[in-house]
């Protein structure tokens, strides 16, 4: 039981909280039963006089009738933020009927699905609702659209991360092709891997779907690159630069910058190489025979590097072979020992088949004896009987451990198979691998 002072205090609080209440508040309920709880006390509670009780229930009423006339009034408010609700996000259902972002939608469209469901939102949280029933039905569907909207959003951007990432592996492989070329067209270097590479650059780049007029750049004939090889690699520069602008969309901005650098780096080396050339074109008569000389040194050194190199390769080649010859004796042991293990799984096999016919004949010889058992006449009969019996048990019993000591032998030899397999598999690969790179060292030393 409380006294009159702690009734007031209550009373006044209820009062505070109606007064605060208003069509975005949750605790209506709540308030109804604060004010049942302090009606409960007035009735027990012991008053001076009548008069002093009939004020404070007078206070009391009056409170709570000023909350229900509140809550009356915000019964159309609760309605207009339920209709605004359900009419948003049966908009959202009809939106994403199709597919959202199976349709590609653009920057104005997302932001416009996601204004809208933080409308929703708003009215969940700041509106108040005619009863829970409703609101709980709108929350569902609600939830049930989001949820929706999330898995195609993420698969939305699974997809784009992943064009995202064979778009930069592409570019970053185109990327290199041109610097490669570039570097290739560096005055200082010869022109011999330049002529090699054209070929090779334009073979590379039409399979990412460029068209031959697209690199019509490559096609200068080898005739252009010894006769005016300067004249040739600035081509092949100025035909890279205008490749890279005009496809641009092709490459990521961080690669363009790149070739950008590479060509600038070796444009500057090329005007250098263009004043040079001036300069000697005027000394041309007078270094004729210091080129002549200089050029056969240069010529007798591409040829030592050569012969070293086809020598390196030819080692090479002689490694591969030795090591293919080995992985050949590893595949034809494995297959004899696979071999032998599938003759030793037959041979278990058939030895369960055995026991199996065996474990039939001492188990119908057990039925016959239990059946003489029943009817011997003489006790040595009897006795003789029951001897042959647990014989015949214990050999059944043998027999059994014998045949899962054969399953067990045909389970271990079935993994020793199985990891036997995987090895050849390995070892068939290394032969293809090492068989390829002997016909591509082949090929290479052939082309030389």
């Amino acid at each position: 039981m409380i006294n009159i002072v702690e009734l007031q205090e209550r009373i006044k609080k209820f009062g505070n909280q109606v007064e605060e209440f208003n069509e975005t508040s949750q605790n209506g309920g709540t308030l109804w039963q604060m004010k049942n709880e302090i009606a409960d006390y007035l009735r027990a509670a012991v008053f001076p006089s009548i008069n002093e009780k009939e004020a404070i229930v007078a206070e009391l009423e009056s409170h709570a009738e000023k909350l229900r006339l509140k809550q009356a009034s915000m019964v159309p408010l609760k309605n207009e933020v339920a209709d605004e609700a359900e009419v948003l996000i049966e908009n959202l259902r009809i939106t994403i009927e199709d597919g959202f972002y199976a349709k590609l939608p653009n920057k104005e469209s997302v932001s416009q699905l996601k204004v809208t469901i933080d409308e929703i939102y708003n009215c969940f949280k700041n509106g108040a609702w005619p009863n829970k029933q409703r609101r709980a039905n709108a929350w569902e569907n609600f939830s049930a659209i989001k949820n929706r909207i999330k898995e195609e959003e993420d698969k939305y951007f699974v997809a784009i991360r992943e064009k995202r990432s064979e778009h930069s592996k592409q570019s970053q492989l185109i990327a290199e092709e041109l610097i490669a070329i570039v570097q290739t067209a560096h005055p200082d270097v010869a022109i011999e891997p330049l002529i090699d590479l054209q070929s090779k650059v334009g073979t590379y780049l039409v399979q990412f779907g460029f068209t031959e007029e697209a690199l019509n750049w490559l096609l200068i004939i080898p005739s252009d690159f010894a006769q005016k090889p300067l004249k040739a690699k600035s081509e092949i520069i100025r035909g890279v630069r205008k490749f890279v602008i005009d496809h641009k969309e092709s490459m990521i901005w961080e690669d363009k910058q790149r070739i950008f650098d590479t060509i600038d780096l070796v444009s500057e080396a090329m005007d250098a190489a263009w004043e040079q050339q001036r300069i000697e074109s005027q000394k041309k008569k007078e270094e004729w025979e210091e080129r002549k000389k200089m050029q056969a040194i240069k010529q007798q050194e591409r040829e030592q590097k050569q012969k070293e190199w086809e020598a390196k390769q030819k080692a090479f080649l002689k490694v591969l072979t030795d090591k293919l010859e080995k992985r050949l004796q590893d595949k034809k042991t494995l297959e004899q020992i696979i071999q032998a293990k599938k003759e030793y799984i037959s041979r278990m096999e058939g030895r369960i088949t055995n026991h199996q016919a065996y474990l039939k004949t001492c188990e119908d010889d057990v039925l016959d004896i239990e059946d003489k058992l029943q009817t011997a006449w003489t006790v040595d009969f009897r006795d003789k009987m029951v001897e042959k019996l647990a014989k015949r048990k214990e050999k059944i019993s043998s027999i059994k451990t014998e045949m899962e000591t054969f399953k067990k032998n045909i389970q271990s030899a079935t993994k020793d198979q199985e990891q036997l397999s995987i090895k050849l598999t390995y070892v068939d690969k290394s032969i293809d691998e090492i068989q390829a790179k002997q016909a591509e060292v082949t090929k290479i030393i052939e082309e030389f």
